[in-house]
């Protein structure tokens, strides 16, 4: 390869360093090797590194949501240590302990918003790349622990059917408002794209799903049988999980102006930095311990209060947040509810670190750190958002953006058509390869000279 470079040819850098990795070099030929890459590339060897590194190529994964954890007490703290174990990232555990904590909570406490009580019950969605950062085995396993009943202790909470009707779920929930006076529990689906889809029939149980998550204390229907169908005391947490590719057709257009994506909390990874061949098994003494941390939210009963010094920092934030209006018409409706968010992750921060406190008081802390949570997970939604909402032509787009970045931010021409072919033809795919170069996004290269090669990279 280096004789070609010294007769003028140019392949691309980042294959001229692996080929470098492979060879055994003596000094003098490394240094040889540097000069003719200055002399035709242009570039000395101090940056010879830094120049071939590539967009998506720099994947290494940073916890950023670790350090969020401090200062987080409780049932919410000991769950993410219990499960520091398990390969899925913090971000999800955290997330699937905080849902199924509203969800164990039900009705039992609210904070008075005037005109509307706030319930401390959950709605959260889990997205990150498929198999890759165990997103299903993070939500299942808190749910399943949490949901099972112990000896001589019922479930904190119902585990809801994930049948994806309307009228199942209404169905269910009149049957555990004609055993218990209250229509609760949770909805797990562990690929969202199984439960909701873009198809007529299905957004009557999108918009029945954002009716009971603003937790109704009455509802009642006609069923096709002719009689009245009664829910009453409302209270439905939903932990889903989805892939950013599958995301896209799960989601329709009416989802957004509806307000049902605006009511969830988006927790999104694209990696993980632990890995665990053979998992330590986790002993039921664990187990049971912590689930005796939120045993005593079974008597919380009553409105959660917050203190003055809580009170004026939650007004403070609240008058900066509507400064800070979007302009991305598919994220004014997280916005619209992101003060609700702030008072619901406070009220849950306060029980985990309160749990034997009948009426909860949320402190100054709570807020603050309600909010560090909620930015973090805001830093996410615009990479989620941008390709939920729009056209084919779009999603499609983010489809190919997203496998050469997963890549490492190169792909060959053939391979990109042969994984894209069950979705586009070849006509189609040139069209967005096309569009996308003109746009600047990315550019046909060189991937290997000597073979005719060719692929597509990030720009």
């Amino acid at each position: 390869m280096l004789d070609k470079i010294s007769k003028g040819a140019r392949p691309d850098l980042k294959n001229l360093k692996n080929w470098l990795d492979t060879q055994e070099l003596s000094n003098d030929e490394l240094d040889h090797a540097m000069d003719l890459i200055e002399k035709h590339y242009g570039i000395t060897p101090d940056v010879f590194d830094s120049k071939i590194e590539e967009p998506g190529k720099n994947l290494d994964y940073t916890d950023d949501f670790l350090p969020i954890m401090h200062g987080i007490k409780g049932f919410l703290a000991e769950y993410v240590n219990h499960t520091k174990g398990m390969e899925a990232p913090t971000a999800y555990h955290f997330a699937t302990a905080l849902t199924v904590l509203g969800a164990a909570l039900k009705r039992k406490t609210f904070v008075d918003q005037g005109t509307y009580q706030l319930y401390p019950t959950m709605q959260t969605l889990l997205v990150g790349p498929s198999g890759k950062v165990k997103k299903s085995t993070a939500a299942n396993y808190g749910v399943r622990l949490v949901s099972s009943p112990r000896e001589g202790r019922k479930p904190f909470f119902n585990l809801l059917q994930d049948t994806a009707t309307g009228e199942a779920l209404w169905k269910e929930l009149a049957v555990y408002t004609d055993k218990t006076g209250a229509a609760d529990g949770l909805i797990y689906v562990s690929e969202l794209s199984t439960f909701l889809n873009k198809k007529d029939y299905n957004i009557g149980l999108i918009q029945t799903l954002t009716d009971f998550f603003d937790s109704p204390a009455y509802r009642k229907r006609k069923t096709m049988a002719g009689g009245d169908q009664i829910i009453k005391n409302v209270a439905v947490s939903a932990l889903f999980c989805s892939n950013e590719d599958w995301l896209a057709d799960s989601i329709p257009t009416s989802a957004f102006g509806g307000g049902f994506l605006g009511r969830m909390l988006v927790f999104y990874q694209a990696s993980t930095d632990r890995e665990f061949p053979r998992p330590t098994k986790i002993t039921e003494e664990s187990k049971t311990e912590l689930l005796n941390l939120i045993e005593p939210v079974r008597f919380i009963d009553g409105e959660t209060l917050l203190t003055p010094s809580a009170d004026s920092l939650f007004a403070d934030i609240y008058k900066q947040h509507k400064k800070n209006w979007p302009d991305d018409e598919r994220v004014q409706p997280f916005y619209e509810r992101f003060p609700d968010h702030i008072l619901r992750m406070a009220m849950l921060l306060t029980i985990s670190e309160y749990p034997e406190i009948h009426q909860p008081t949320v402190a100054e802390k709570h807020i603050a750190k309600a909010k560090e949570i909620l930015d973090w997970v805001h830093k996410y939604l615009p990479r989620i958002y941008s390709h939920l909402g729009g056209t084919q032509f779009g999603t499609d787009h983010y489809r190919i953006f997203e496998l050469v970045r997963r890549n490492g931010g190169s792909m060959e021409e053939k391979e990109l058509g042969r994984r894209m072919a069950g979705r586009l033809s070849k006509k189609q795919l040139q069209e967005q390869l096309e569009t996308m170069q003109v746009n600047g996004v990315i550019t046909r290269i060189q991937a290997d000279p000597w073979e005719g090669k060719v692929a597509w990279k990030l720009v």
